[in-house]
Formats: C-alpha cells, sequence, structure tokens
C-alpha cells in the first residue's frame, strides 16, 4: 500500500526523529506492528531491536511522524510500552521503510 501525502498541509514540515522505546514488548511482532503503520504512512526510516530496547528513526511530513509515534505508543495489544523519547535525527535517512536486526518482512 502507498499512500500520497502532501507536505502543503499544517503541520506538514519535513522532519526526522529518532525514537528509543522500551517497555514490556514482543520484539519481533512489535517491530512489524511499527513497520507496516510506517509504511502505510509512508514514512522512510527503520526500526531496529537490541534486546528489549527498540530504536526507530522516521523521516516525513511533521504530522505523519507524529501518527507514527503515537501508534508506537499505543503499540499492538500484546505490548505495553512504558517510555518513548524523541530527539531530532541529523543522519541521512534512505528511501522506503526497514526492519533491521534480524527480523524482516
Amino acid at each position: 500500500m502507498h499512500n500520497h501525502y502532501s507536505t502543503d498541509v499544517e503541520g506538514g514540515a519535513p522532519v526526522r526523529r529518532r525514537y528509543a522505546i522500551s517497555g514490556r514488548l514482543e520484539v519481533a511482532s512489535y517491530l512489524e506492528f511499527v513497520a507496516e503503520r510506517a509504511r502505510w504512512l509512508d514514512i522512510r526510516g527503520w526500526v531496529s531491536a537490541d534486546g528489549s530496547a527498540v530504536t526507530l528513526v522516521a523521516a516525513g511530513p511533521e504530522a505523519l511522524v507524529g501518527a507514527l509515534e503515537m501508534a508506537c505508543t499505543l503499540g499492538p495489544l500484546e505490548a505495553l510500552v512504558e517510555t518513548i523519547e524523541a530527539v531530532d535525527e541529523a543522519g541521512p535517512v534512505g528511501n522506503g521503510f526497514e526492519v533491521r536486526g534480524g527480523v524482516s518482512r
């Protein structure tokens, strides 16, 4: 599924953010949950896990990156997200969205 969103809407300024997500997560299903929503929102970036800590880098219109952050906060039914910390990401973000770290779609 590929959606076309205009960046010319209020709140549509492009942003790049890095998120540190922690909680009681079934990591493989959480990574796929995040990737599915990012792809649906047409967000560029990646998600990976180191143990139970999840890192997400997301780039796109500010409103859509914010929508992805909200989805990550809620998570799938089996997840209990305890913290999400966001910082602006200065590095380049490639095209598309990928799951890194051995769990792929």
